[in-house]
């Protein structure tokens, strides 16, 4: 006896059974979607590379066609056949200038900027300035910086380095004084005519104040205002250590190699210490150690280990104060309750 099945009812069972099925997904995805997230973003990074170089493959394929047939074919062959290692050796120049001409284009900005900055780097020190002298900028420098947090008045104030400011330092009032607290909290009060402005200090000396520093192009949180803007904007083509201090919220941040770190006032005196007193003893009297540095600054992956220890280090120290703080609120409020 055969089993006959009806076409409707094979039908109703098919979508019945992708209702269901569909459901079951709908309810994983609901309560699971962190879990699935994660998967599809892990077999993203897995297929990505895979697709990129198919893609940019199928993209340069025929730019490699046109080296050959309108330059490396006529200039290698004079009316004669090509052999079959003539024509591997010519494919293989062609990838190669593709590749290097792809490099120029994708990474012209980055080129451009190492080249900025090779270009002005000073090979010697013109301001010779003692370990003792620098320390005292240094304490003079944190506890201005100090002050104007707790004041919650704006600053913008850049070390030079290896790398002149000399240019940005005809774009504001030049001088020549000894960093000193109570100047820096004149120069930056709301209302004087040089607060708007960056100060520069070379060696242990301001050396203009109201300079301007060009924006970064960066997109950065709507919490940061000009001056940040200006402070990672200078720190993207020279090696200075430039310091923020928020007007808004008062917080001390150092814009470093085009990225902000935020530092308490004691953390704040480590680092200056740590980068300027050790690269004092240093002593650097070739040109090829600013153009070392550079290279190791490039290196992503020791840069970003550095900035992980600091960075822990730093926000562990700047959440204690706030917990103290709040719960000094939350005693207030209990005792006037």
């Amino acid at each position: 006896m055969k089993l006959k099945f009806e076409k409707k009812y094979i039908y109703f069972g098919i979508t019945a059974f992708l209702v269901i099925a569909a459901s079951i997904c709908f309810y994983y995805l609901l309560f699971h979607w962190d879990r699935f997230s994660a998967r599809i973003d892990s077999i993203v990074k897995i297929a990505s590379p895979v697709l990129y170089g198919m893609i940019l493959a199928y993209l340069l394929t025929p730019l490699v066609n046109t080296l050959e047939r309108k330059f490396l074919i006529p200039a290698f062959t004079r009316k004669s056949k090509i052999s079959s290692k003539k024509k591997k050796g010519i494919r293989f120049i062609s990838i190669t200038l593709t590749i290097i001409i792809v490099i120029l284009v994708v990474f012209q900005p980055e080129i451009r900027g190492m080249l900025e900055k090779v270009g002005k780097t000073t090979a010697i020190l013109t301001v010779d300035v003692s370990v003792s002298q620098i320390q005292q900028m240094i304490n003079e420098l944190v506890e201005a910086c100090s002050q104007m947090s707790k004041s919650k008045t704006g600053a913008l104030i850049s070390i030079e380095r290896t790398q002149s400011l000399s240019d940005f330092i005809r774009t504001g009032i030049v001088m020549d004084s000894e960093v000193s607290t109570e100047l820096l909290g004149t120069i930056f009060q709301y209302g004087t005519p040089m607060h708007d402005g960056a100060v520069i200090i070379q060696g242990n000396k301001i050396a203009c104040a109201a300079a301007y520093f060009p924006p970064t192009t960066k997109d950065l949180p709507s919490k940061y205002g000009a001056r940040h803007r200006a402070a990672v904007g200078i720190s993207e083509i020279t090696d200075s250590i430039t310091i923020i201090v928020s007007e808004e919220t008062g917080n001390i941040s150092v814009a470093v190699n085009g990225q902000l770190t935020q530092y308490p006032p004691e953390g704040l005196q480590r680092y200056l210490t740590n980068m300027l007193v050790q690269s004092s003893n240093q002593n650097p009297s070739s040109i090829l150690v600013p153009m070392l540095n550079q290279a190791k600054s490039m290196s992503k992956r020791a840069k970003k280990q550095e900035e992980d220890i600091n960075k822990d280090e730093r926000v562990k120290a700047i959440e204690i104060v706030n917990l103290i703080e709040q719960k000094k609120e939350g005693s207030q409020h209990g005792i006037s309750k």
